[in-house]
C-alpha cells in the first residue's frame, strides 16, 4: 500500500526501526572487526546519533556494491540498502564483492537483511523509499 503524501522523518520514524532492527553488535553496531557494510552505532549498543547515522548512509559508496551509494538521495533503486531490505540485492546484476559476514548460501550481494531476523514490515520498507524519494533529508 502506497503512503502517498506521508512526511518521513529521518529521526522519528527511521532511526527507530533501523535501531531495533540493525544495531545489534555482531551486525552494524560496531564497525571493529565486523566485516559489515555499514555500521551504525559504536560502541554499541549504544544511543544512536541520528546526525552520524545519516552521515553513514547517505552517499556513502557500498563496500559490497562499490557503483552503488547505500543510500542515494531522490532514487530507491539506486539504493543498496532499499535492495537489501527488499531481498533483490542479487536481481539488478550490481557488480559486487563478497563480504566476510555474509551466508554461506548467499550470493555475492550478501544476504537479504536484516540478515538472519524478520524482515523489515511492509510498512518500514515504504518510509525508507519515501524518505529516499523525498531526498533523504536530515529531518
Amino acid at each position: 500500500m502506497a503512503m502517498a503524501g506521508v512526511n518521513v522523518s529521518f529521526k522519528n520514524d527511521l532511526v527507530p526501526a533501523l535501531q531495533r532492527n540493525c544495531n545489534d553488535a555482531p551486525c552494524h553496531g560496531s564497525p571493529r572487526g565486523s566485516g559489515a557494510d555499514l555500521y551504525l552505532s559504536e560502541p554499541a549498543p549504544a544511543v544512536v546519533d541520528p546526525g552520524a547515522m545519516l552521515a553513514r548512509l547517505v552517499g556513502v559508496p557500498s563496500k559490497t556494491a562499490p557503483a552503488l551509494h547505500l543510500v542515494e538521495p531522490g532514487d530507491p533503486a539506486r539504493s543498496f540498502l532499499v535492495a537489501k531490505v527488499e531481498g533483490c540485492q542479487e536481481n539488478f546484476g550490481f557488480s559486487c564483492t563478497r563480504q566476510a559476514r555474509a551466508s554461506a548460501g548467499s550470493g555475492p550481494c550478501g544476504d537479504t537483511m536484516p540478515q538472519g531476523q524478520r524482515p523489515l514490515c511492509n510498512r518500514e520498507r515504504e518510509l525508507l523509499r519515501l524518505w529516499i524519494l523525498a531526498g533523504a533529508k536530515d529531518n
